[in-house]
């Protein structure tokens, strides 16, 4: 593909990934006191919603990573992507494998051989920070991309086929099983004997992002309807999620937010909502300084996810706007977070290394953060 051919930006993607971005920093913002909240009360229910809503940014960089990287359009080439894309992303996640472990042992003023040798060792066997799992994952999405984009080839009736059976083996299993139902280990015995492969995977997710781009484009005439639809699946979503946590949590004696994992029905339900809401949003219209604005800011985006952690940590512990009613606390901090982080991301950005190597933050405009 030629550079007269390369694609226009697509700001509604960028719109997406922002948004993902900061619904990221809203999730672990707000699984800070949803465990200490009496299943129920009011707090409960504010700190609830903003976790749910939070953990479909994960669902969301899924989408968008499919909707991006498997159509035909794209320019895939393998040496160069895995050169560019696979190769930067391996040298960053192990680059702030290291530095987290690095951080880690001089707060706590630990400078001996044998914490050195710890750091060593966790680089090795990947024991690091909790939010670090996605990049291993999506590293190994990667290495099967050639495969699923010939699996792409074979139509959308297959998209279709592939994403249902997804729904139903992952995301309907995954959700029955957190109940409890008569003879159920003879259900779970069954289901964990057939070998669903690749549909018991996160690659479902990225065929449903690509499918859901193209059920849009078939049925662009009817965006009013589809609008309905989206803003029905992220409503039902999170409320069937909180009241699914909360009849578990009755009857485990123990609060529980197991509706908010990423392979919850509830959860690709409201990122579903959201995915196709975001892409109706008639962008024409965007103003030349937002469109430019978005620009700057995505190819930032792996670096908040990478980076917000540690400054969460910072300023988490200082009882900051502890004063504030939660409703407003929890987007505020989440906020503030948010902010920091770019900026310092945006800082790191400006040394070229750093930007190309650590905080993946070229100019490509396909990367999936």
């Amino acid at each position: 593909m030629s550079e007269k051919e390369i694609p226009k930006r697509n700001v509604n993607f960028d719109i997406l990934r922002v948004l993902a971005c900061v619904l990221i920093v809203l999730a672990h913002v707000s699984s800070e006191t949803i465990y200490a909240e009496e299943p129920g009360s009011l707090n409960w229910i504010i700190v609830h919603l903003y976790n749910s809503l939070g953990h479909t940014g994960t669902i969301l960089f899924l989408f968008l990573s499919g909707a991006l990287l498997l159509p035909e359009t794209y320019d895939f080439r393998p040496r160069k992507f895995y050169l560019n894309h696979f190769l930067k992303l391996f040298t960053a996640y192990y680059s702030w494998v290291v530095i987290y472990h690095i951080i880690g042992f001089i707060g706590r003023g630990q400078y001996s051989a044998v914490y050195f040798k710890d750091v060593i060792i966790n680089v090795i066997t990947g024991d690091t920070y909790y939010h670090f799992w996605y990049l291993p994952m999506l590293l190994g999405i990667y290495l099967l991309l050639p495969a699923l984009r010939a699996i792409c080839q074979g139509g959308k009736n297959l998209l279709i086929y592939l994403t249902v059976l997804f729904i139903i083996v992952q995301l309907g299993f995954s959700t029955i099983q957190l109940f409890e139902f008569p003879h159920k280990y003879l259900f779970v015995s069954l289901m964990n004997r057939i070998p669903f492969t690749l549909i018991n995977h996160y690659a479902g997710y990225f065929f449903m992002g690509y499918l859901l781009t193209l059920l849009l484009k078939d049925h662009a005439s009817q965006k009013r309807l589809l609008r309905i639809i989206s803003v029905i699946l992220i409503v039902s979503g999170n409320l069937l999620g909180l009241l699914g946590d909360y009849i578990l949590s009755l009857q485990l004696g123990y609060n529980t937010v197991s509706f908010n994992e990423i392979f919850s029905v509830t959860m690709c339900m409201s990122a579903a909502g959201f995915f196709m809401l975001l892409n109706l949003i008639p962008t024409s219209e965007c103003s030349a300084l937002f469109s430019e604005a978005l620009r700057k800011t995505t190819p930032l985006c792996f670096g908040v996810y990478i980076i917000h952690p540690l400054i969460w940590d910072a300023i988490t512990d200082n009882g900051w706007l502890s004063g504030i009613f939660l409703i407003f606390r929890i987007p505020i901090r989440t906020c503030l977070c948010f902010g920091i982080t770019i900026l310092i991301t945006w800082l790191l950005s400006k040394i070229p290394v750093v930007r190309q190597w650590v905080i993946y933050a070229g100019k490509s405009q396909d990367r999936p953060k």
